[in-house]
């Protein structure tokens, strides 16, 4: 370790966040997992263990979500001229962000369509329309055909696709009201698929072609029935189901929405199909195990289902550096790996997940910034020389620019130095503006505290990163 302990934690604490975005690059995964066996284009994919698909003009493409751009355009690279048409459904803006980005490889070319959509997260006219010119395309393919649906984090918003005679304000409104009335996940997800055309593996009753389903996960789990609503994961959601949340919200159920809820689809007429899990948090968490220990890390992968509140979770995860690694819900056998560390050795504590902030305030700033303070202020009494990082994987940190920050046992006293109260900023919840005060010219320890990647094309929820020495 030829560096001074801080200056080395904090130079490879980033090349390890890094080499974890680059691991879960849409492209890269769409290249991992789709392998040409044959000079014919026969193809594999996933665990390579299944079937050679063979590929003779009959390559279709369509997707939802923040990352099915790049991940379609990976598949046009390998198959040209072979794709004969193509439909994806992408936020609104995104081709603009990607060209101002420079990151024209992001986006597919003709005979692919791409359709923006879903402005806030929302579904409206926009992602209904790519949803129907999705279902058209795919109405009219062939058991000959092979239709790859490329699926990621924002999917749902993106492909609505009510039953009739339900239109879309409609069924905006029952999932606001449910949103608002405290529902989680799992119930909105009940509720959306007895409503959907396309959802809860409805997708698959449109198309009789082949089917091959590439899900890129940023729910904690990866339950493939939600990433997306899980539009090729059939579902065994029942009415009963849906009705019974909708009841427990106090929603007012007429004869008509009781009849779409009741509707049961028709049998599905695909001729082949598989759902193929190409990128997730713990993919990300593994790539940057083999960065940390390739320079000298003894590493350990904690957990990839890191939730609840974020400035709670922080002051948990520096604790381990005294041993105490309680309160995380990790199991027995990473905690004993963790009392167990050797001694006078560089150790890389790695978290992967999705926390939460309790907003109270009005200030500005998202999860990994909250977490990155709030493991500032409980490091500020620590005696040994500590780094945490806390970033996400799209590398946007809620409404910020950066995808998270970097701190050590030093940061929070230099800044109280400078005048700023940590803990006034935390309870206004802005951290962004304790990391990056926008009216004065950042230090070297401020510019090296922001961790800033830009718009990474990719989700796969957050990583975290703890770095200390253990005793000799």
């Amino acid at each position: 370790m030829e560096l001074p302990k801080l200056a080395y934690f904090h130079k490879y604490i980033r090349i390890i966040f890094r080499a974890a975005v680059r691991s879960v690059d849409p492209k890269v995964l769409v290249r991992k997992n789709v392998r040409i066996v044959d000079k014919e284009l026969g193809f594999k994919v996933g665990s390579f263990e299944g079937p050679v698909y063979r590929v003779k003009h009959n390559i279709y493409i369509c997707g939802f979500g923040k990352a099915v751009a790049p991940m379609a355009a990976q598949l046009q690279e390998l198959f040209r001229p072979h794709v004969e048409k193509g439909v994806i459904s992408v936020p609104s803006g995104f081709t603009e962000f990607s060209e101002k980005l420079e990151k024209r490889r992001w986006l597919p070319e003709h005979p692919i369509e791409v359709i923006e959509g879903a402005a806030g997260n929302i579904p409206d006219e926009n992602s209904l329309e790519a949803s129907g010119k999705i279902v058209k395309l795919i109405k009219g393919l062939s058991e000959n055909d092979i239709l790859f649906v490329l699926i990621s984090g924002g999917g749902s918003a993106l492909c609505p696709m009510p039953k009739p005679p339900l239109t879309l304000s409609e069924k905006r409104q029952i999932i606001q009201h449910l949103s608002k009335a405290g529902a989680t996940i799992q119930e909105l997800n009940k509720v959306r698929i007895r409503l959907s055309a396309l959802k809860g593996g409805k997708l698959l009753k449109h198309t009789k072609a082949q089917v091959i389903s590439l899900i890129l996960s940023d729910i904690v789990g990866d339950p493939l029935d939600l990433i997306a609503s899980g539009p090729t994961v059939e579902s065994r959601i029942s009415s009963t189901d849906a009705i019974e949340v909708l009841e427990k919200y106090d929603f007012k159920i007429s004869e008509t929405l009781r009849g779409v809820i009741e509707t049961e689809p028709d049998d599905r007429v695909c001729s082949s199909f598989s759902n193929h899990l190409i990128g997730s948090n713990r993919v990300a968490l593994d790539a940057a195990k083999l960065s940390a220990k390739s320079y000298g890390f003894h590493t350990i992968v904690a957990t990839d289902r890191l939730t609840g509140e974020a400035r709670e979770v922080a002051k948990k995860i520096v604790k381990i550096v005294d041993g105490d690694c309680s309160g995380l819900g990790l199991s027995a056998a990473v905690e004993e790996e963790l009392r167990s560390l050797p001694k006078d050795t560089p150790i890389c504590v790695l978290f992967g997940g999705e926390t939460t902030v309790t907003v109270t305030g009005e200030g500005k700033g998202g999860r990994n910034l909250e977490m990155a303070l709030a493991a500032g202020m409980a490091l500020e009494e620590q005696q040994k020389d500590v780094v945490f990082l806390s970033g996400g994987t799209d590398g946007i940190d809620g409404p910020t620019d950066v995808a998270g920050a970097i701190v050590d046992q030093t940061y929070v006293k230099f800044k109280r130095q400078k005048g700023f109260d940590p803990l006034e900023y935390l309870n206004n919840n802005d951290s962004y503006t304790f990391f990056h005060p926008p009216d004065l010219k950042p230090t070297a320890e401020e510019f090296y505290a922001i961790l800033k990647t830009g718009h990474t094309g990719t989700n796969v929820m957050d990583v975290q990163a703890l770095m200390f020495l253990t005793d000799a």
